[in-house]
């Protein structure tokens, strides 16, 4: 995430249709295998950031292509600070499942 944020500031827009397209498609089979174990506010939030980078992946291409002028980059910016502090939670709150299962096993 920090190197798609990096990616942003520098107006590759190459690089951040395929970060946010490959960081998409890494999340995306986690997202759906361990959306049960969610809570619903994670889930919805998890939603969104997939979402978003779908969308930002899209963005970038109609840039590259002409198809649209550049966004601004400081807006860009801050929907990746909020998305790195969506998956920073829902990491931990997965963390505090997975970890809360395996301590019941034992």
């Amino acid at each position: 995430m920090s190197d798609l944020g990096n990616r942003i500031e520098s107006k590759s827009w190459e690089m951040v249709e395929e970060r946010s397209s490959s960081i998409r498609l890494l999340i995306l089979p986690i997202a759906d295998l361990l959306r049960k174990e969610l809570s619903l506010e994670s889930s919805v939030r998890l939603s969104d950031l997939l979402a978003q980078l779908q969308q930002m992946s899209q963005t970038a291409s109609k840039v590259r292509y002409s198809e649209i002028k550049e966004p601004s980059v400081g807006k860009m910016r801050r929907l990746m600070d909020t998305q790195k502090e969506t998956l920073t939670v829902v990491m931990a709150e997965l963390k505090a499942v997975v970890g809360g299962e395996n301590d019941q096993h034992i």
